[in-house]
């Protein structure tokens, strides 16, 4: 993978340190729903395992993973259903 957005045309890197910041404001925003911690790992490791998945990002809606799979209101968006089949449980 080359750094860039899968789900833009938007050729900026995306790096660590910009999704690390992304999540601090999300985790510490009252404007977010989270999960718990369980539902983020068992839905971090659905993605894992999906072929979709390409470095931190999916290849079916452009999302990085490590940000969406804490919002509450997100579910998978793959062709052929939901990778993330976990009932959900608010954190917040």
């Amino acid at each position: 993978m080359n750094g860039n957005c899968i789900g833009c045309t938007d050729s900026r890197m995306i790096t660590d340190e910009a999704i690390e910041r992304m999540i601090k404001r999300i985790e510490c925003s009252d404007s977010f729903n989270l999960v718990d911690d369980d539902t983020y790992h068992h839905r971090l490791a659905s993605c894992m395992r999906c072929q979709e998945y390409e470095g931190r990002e999916c290849r079916v809606c452009g999302c990085i993973m490590v940000i969406m799979a804490k919002l509450f209101n997100t579910r998978c968006l793959h062709q052929h259903g939901s990778k993330w089949d976990e009932p959900v449980k608010k954190w917040n």
